[in-house]
């Protein structure tokens, strides 16, 4: 697995989306926060409220560390389909997670228990798509059936 720095306006994106979607509870495939080295639900001067339910799936290969268990509410070892429904996903830089069909698995069931999915991945496939566009790209957003 390799360590990337994640560029400022990727970490503004995730804790924006965050701030901005209505109450539900929001999955982190692959926990984000954890990959760039979050030790709160603060980055950037932006927080995450304690009101959120903020559930992570952690990226296979990486090391844990009790810290998470406090920022996220609930943490499943590997991606395992649920019956869940969220109003928000995050499937961010996954190629460095997961193998194409295990993407394209995930993706599959995001589409029918995700209201939204943020992800860099092509999400023409399955279903209704826009974009959230930044200075620097833009980010697919899979739309909910």
């Amino acid at each position: 697995m390799s360590y990337e720095v994640i560029d400022r306006e990727l970490m503004f994106l995730y804790f924006k989306m965050i701030q901005e979607e209505p109450e539900g509870p929001i999955l982190d495939i692959g926990m984000f926060l954890k990959r760039i080295g979050a030790v709160s639900r603060r980055v950037l001067d932006i927080e995450i409220p304690k009101t959120t339910v903020l559930n992570g799936v952690d990226a296979p290969g990486t090391p844990s560390f009790p810290v998470y268990e406090k920022i996220y509410d609930r943490i499943l070892p590997s991606f395992v389909p649920e019956e869940t429904r969220y109003a928000l996903c995050f499937f961010l830089r996954p190629q460095d997670l997961y193998s194409e069909k295990e993407r394209e698995e995930i993706l599959s069931w995001c589409a029918s228990h995700c209201d939204k999915t943020v992800t860099e991945e092509d999400v023409s496939a399955f279903g209704r798509t826009g974009t959230a566009r930044f200075v620097n790209g833009r980010y697919n957003v899979l739309l909910g059936e």
